[in-house]
């Protein structure tokens, strides 16, 4: 069971990771991502297919979760062991005011990523 586990978040992770990739390069196209309304809907669906396929989806949001919180954006943790590694290469710390608009940025690409999924979410449901 753990080495089917393994092979399967490392799957996922894959899927996960050409998904990204493909929203950088512009081949996944952006209303392919789902917010709360969609997961909730998702989730219920997968709950009426029985537990296994629940705890399957369960998984995988759990899986996506700690993978983008890795992903070097300031106010994610990733971003944060990013901007730590760049202080040891650095060999200083940066000047609060650096890090400051830093993380600002990261907090506006985070609440455009949150407004573009959450649109989707509704212009989903409306059609």
């Amino acid at each position: 069971a753990i080495s089917l586990s393994v092979r399967r978040n490392i799957d996922n992770a894959k899927v996960i990771g050409q998904t990204l990739k493909g929203l950088v390069t512009r081949e996944t196209p952006v209303n392919q991502l789902l917010g709360p309304l969609a997961i909730a809907d998702l989730s219920g669906s997968a709950a009426r297919l029985g537990w296994r396929e629940l705890l399957d989806l369960m998984a995988m949001i759990s899986l996506n979760l700690a993978l983008l919180n890795l992903m070097p954006v300031p106010v994610m943790d990733g971003g944060q062991i990013t901007i730590l590694a760049l202080e040891g290469i650095a060999r200083r710390d940066f000047s609060v005011r650096l890090k400051e608009r830093i993380t600002m940025a990261g907090a506006v690409l985070i609440l455009l990523l949150m407004t573009v999924v959450i649109y989707n979410d509704i212009a989903r449901f409306l059609r």
